[in-house]
């Protein structure tokens, strides 16, 4: 311990964590018509020597549960009496679209990547409740790391999204940058993008990483494989404990990621949006650098013909072809569905 500093106990939203220990309970709760409650779980594991205050959520998206896998992995792991700082972990961030397998809420159709927590809306609708009961974990939080997790690994690629237009200060994006390495994964600067596809998915200034990092918490968005199942479980978790690494809170060696980064340096470019309809294949693998122009994917309609090649917009990797995205994931597809993001190579 840093000679003449103590730790003292760790409260947030009335659940206590001495130092040294591991506190379990919930955030915030809103009320259902069966009398049921809906709450947000949440562990603090408070360590015995000062550090950061990491928080780290999972199940933003309801349906994405490999967060909610990789942080019940990396609590199996830590140990409070060897750990610096505080890890506050919010398992389900989002349990009503949680609980109905569902991207957003069943109630209300938000999602927690919404910009919902500046401000806080206690009194607003019901997935904005939920997000107020979120707030105080931010406002003692000093980095954020939300984890989301895109379809089948055979279509997706681990990437991980860092915010600098967003940043409060050089500081805050000198941490992002640092955090993003850390990982071990691809990082991807977002930016709006210029087509204005970013639109159709909903503005990077409201993600809840790059919120934070407005509002002085340096923020990262972490994408794995696996979406409603855990098979993204291990290069998530591995991500998470090499942030706490970089950022001084455990001592053991950096990890290396199973899948990965790719060489070079990259920026978000925008979603891919189909013009015909028809059934989606994709003719490349995910995290491959392709040049642009290069035929990425194919739609063939019900009688086997081909009706639409889909190019690679600029030289760069696709980090998934997700189908259709706000759905099923079906890759049977309506045209004009987003069906997956591409990110740019830079500095070529």
């Amino acid at each position: 311990m840093t000679q003449g500093m103590t730790m003292s106990d760790f409260v947030l939203s009335g659940l206590k964590a001495t130092p040294g220990s591991v506190a379990k309970g919930t955030l915030g709760g809103v009320s259902l018509a069966s009398g049921a409650i809906a709450r947000l779980p949440v562990v603090v594991v408070h360590g015995r020597e000062p550090g950061p205050v990491l928080l780290v959520t999972g199940a933003t998206h309801g349906n994405e549960v490999v967060g909610t896998a990789a942080l019940t992995a990396t609590l199996r792991r830590l140990d409070p009496e060897k750990l610096r700082g505080t890890l506050i972990a919010v398992t389900v961030t989002n349990p009503l679209a949680f609980d109905a397998a569902s991207y957003g809420s069943p109630y209300d159709l938000a999602h927690m990547a919404m910009p919902l927590l500046w401000p806080a809306m206690p009194d607003g609708m019901i997935t904005q409740r939920l997000a107020a009961s979120l707030r105080p974990a931010f406002d003692v939080a000093t980095h954020y790391l939300d984890v989301h997790g895109h379809w089948d690994p055979g279509y997706a690629h681990p990437m991980v999204m860092l915010f600098p237009d967003q940043a409060a200060d050089d500081q805050v994006r000198a941490d992002q940058a640092r955090m993003a390495e850390a990982t071990g994964v691809t990082p991807v600067r977002m930016f709006e993008p210029k087509d204005g596809s970013g639109a159709l998915v909903g503005s990077i200034a409201g993600q809840p990483a790059a919120a934070a990092s407005t509002h002085g918490i340096a923020g990262i968005m972490l994408e794995v494989a696996g979406h409603q199942n855990v098979g993204g479980t291990d290069p998530a978790r591995i991500a998470i404990m090499n942030v706490m690494r970089e950022l001084g809170m455990l001592d053991s060696p950096a990890e290396t990621s199973p899948r990965p980064r790719i060489p070079g340096r990259f920026a978000y470019h925008g979603a891919l949006v189909n013009k015909k309809s028809g059934l989606l294949w994709s003719t490349r693998p995910m995290g491959e650098l392709v040049e642009a122009g290069a035929v990425i994917a194919e739609l063939t309609d019900p009688w086997g013909d081909l009706v639409e090649q889909i190019r690679m917009p600029v030289t760069g990797f696709r980090w998934n072809l997700s189908g259709a995205i706000h759905g099923s994931h079906s890759f049977a597809i309506p045209e004009g569905i987003v069906i997956g993001f591409v990110a740019g190579k830079e500095g070529d």
